[in-house]
């Protein structure tokens, strides 16, 4: 009996200091939480953290109705085609253009260049005529406002064709509208140059119709320099 009650002294003393141990340590912590992401918020994540892949090459596409598109270069300026009074064509003979200045009925300046209208004669600056009554008659101003006017219709444009004595450019010269050396011969303000019968057509047609000149009494150009030389 005696055996028994120290076993059970034994027990009670280990019980109580196994209680106490637990007081010490105090409260038990709560068990740790898994931090461990779920399935579907990995999946997004991975999914962010991906880069997109760039599309495959695709060739350009046909400009559509609204879509602008580059000019096309301008094609480079063709010669001018030019034909001269006896009716051959001289396509690389480039025009001389500029200011243009008239000096009479039918020598000009043209940029700075000294121009006189091959095939025709037309009234010296000077040169007078006369009405049927005998009046006197400023034909060579006329001519000079004649070729003024055709001038003003410009841009004039004159093609080289050979030189005279007085190193003058003889040309064939165009307004915007018409050949000028035609048209003053046309108009009766110049005749066709003496020896040279391109123009003959026209002054005869101007004698017939009574035009310019051709309803005054007037000696030729050339005849009329011959008289009155410089």
């Amino acid at each position: 009996m005696r055996l028994l009650a120290v076993v059970l002294a034994a027990l009670v003393v280990v019980w109580g200091g196994a209680e106490a141990l637990l007081h010490l340590r105090g409260p038990a912590a709560p068990p740790a939480r898994s931090t461990a992401p779920s399935p579907g918020s990995a999946r997004d994540k991975v999914t962010e953290a991906v880069a997109p892949t760039p599309d495959k090459a695709r060739p350009p596409e046909a400009p559509g109705p609204g879509k602008a598109t580059a000019p096309a270069p301008a094609p480079a300026p063709a010669m001018p085609r030019v034909i001269t009074p006896d009716g051959m064509e001289s396509p690389g003979r480039a025009p001389l253009m500029g200011s243009t200045r008239i000096a009479d009925g039918d020598s000009l300046e043209v940029g700075g260049i000294r121009v006189r209208l091959v095939g025709i004669d037309a009234p010296e600056l000077h040169q007078t005529c006369r009405d049927r009554e005998g009046q006197v008659v400023l034909c060579g101003q006329i001519a000079r406002a004649m070729l003024e006017e055709l001038a003003l219709a410009g841009p004039v444009a004159c093609t080289p064709l050979d030189t005279d004595r007085f190193d003058r450019v003889l040309a064939l010269c165009r307004n915007a509208r018409e050949e000028m050396n035609r048209a003053m011969v046309r108009a009766g303000w110049a005749s066709a140059y003496e020896g040279d019968p391109t123009y003959a057509a026209e002054e005869q047609a101007a004698a017939r119709a009574g035009r310019g000149i051709h309803a005054l009494r007037y000696d030729r150009p050339a005849a009329w320099r011959r008289a009155n030389p410089r």
